[in-house]
């Protein structure tokens, strides 16, 4: 409609609210990974990053490792055949 006015937007948080919970062992792992990455990252970004930090490490650990090097990701991964619809249901 011409001549309304936008509605206020408030932009979510960008913390969580979560970082000073991550345990010393992360939050150094965290800080060697962006060091080493050539990062100099602020309070902010650091912060984001000590609070996603545990749920990557987390994914990372149910990675599997059951495959040869020579193997190309393509080759190791697969969908289960129920989302592949090869498996009627009853």
């Amino acid at each position: 409609m011409p001549g309304a006015a936008a509605p206020t937007v408030t932009p979510p948080p960008v913390l969580s609210g979560t970082a000073d919970q991550t345990d010393a062992k992360t939050r150094e792992l965290c800080e060697m990974a962006a060091r080493r990455a050539g990062l100099r990252l602020d309070d902010l970004v650091m912060a984001q990053l000590f609070e996603g930090a545990p749920y990557a490490l987390r994914m990372v650990e149910r990675l599997r490792r059951d495959h040869g090097l020579h193997h190309e990701p393509a080759n190791v991964f697969s969908f289960p055949a129920s989302r592949l619809g090869l498996v009627q249901s009853s």
